[in-house]
Formats: structure tokens, sequence, C-alpha cells
């Protein structure tokens, strides 16, 4: 997704729930993307050890928020606030999450009920793409 976006302008990226940072070091040369890691576990220096339901970053400061296969605790809704807190105006919320996890219930027709893209927009995000197999990719704007 990030190596397809056009323009040069560089971009600020929180990535929520990044573990090694390997999004970052993927980009590590590439200084159109300047990347704020974030996890409960510093497993390097590039690595910010905080719960990411309080980033500490200002509001509307990210251009794209990056939640992948972040979305395991308890408090996973306050992590899509914080995400949308820090989004500016216009901002992409890029979501990697296992189907099955969010599709468990059925609605009235035994179609699948995707609680994820339920919380995204109860909390004011804009579905922009939904890709399904496997694992869901999700993107969506702050509007």
């Amino acid at each position: 997704y990030l190596e397809n976006l056009p323009g040069k302008k560089q971009k600020i990226i929180a990535d929520l729930g990044c573990g090694f940072a390997d999004i970052n070091q993927h980009f590590k040369d590439n200084s159109r993307f300047k990347f704020h890691n974030f996890d409960h576990y510093s497993a390097n220096e590039l690595v910010v050890s905080r719960d990411i339901k309080n980033t500490e970053l200002e509001d509307y400061s990210v251009d794209i928020s990056i939640l992948s296969l972040a979305m395991w605790g308890s408090n996973c809704s306050d992590y899509i606030t914080e995400a949308y807190r820090i989004l500016d105006t216009g901002g992409t919320l890029l979501i990697g999450e296992p189907f099955k996890r969010w599709n468990k219930e059925l609605d009235e027709q035994d179609k699948p009920i995707n609680k994820l893209v339920t919380m995204l927009e109860e909390n004011n995000l804009t579905i922009i793409k939904t890709d399904v197999g496997k694992f869901m990719f999700i993107e969506c704007r702050k509007t």
C-alpha cells in the first residue's frame, strides 16, 4: 500500500502494535516516510513501549495509522479511538486482521456480521476498501 502512494510529500505514519517495526525497517532508506512505532513491548530501539490506547502523539499529527494484527487487547476499541484522534482530517487508517476473529456472528440472512467494520463506522471512519480472505485488509478514512 505505502509503496504505491502517489506524490512525493513526506507521510507521517503511526504503526500501532508494530511488533519489531518491520514496516519501518522495510522503508528505512526511504525519507518519504517518517514512522512512530508503538507496542506493549519494545523489541528494539525503533519501538516505543506503550499501551496503544494512548500514544501521546498530538491530535491530527499523523497521515496514516496502521493496526496490523494489533486488535488483540481487551480494550481494542480504544485503539480505534486513538488512531482516529491522531489522524489528520483525510488521514488513512489501515487494518489487517484475521477474518474469522471479527465475523463469528451471523445476521438474519445467515451472513457474517463484521464487528470490526461496525466498530470503525461507529468511530466515524469511512470504509474505502475491504479485501477479504483468510485475513481482512481494511482501508478507511477520517473525514
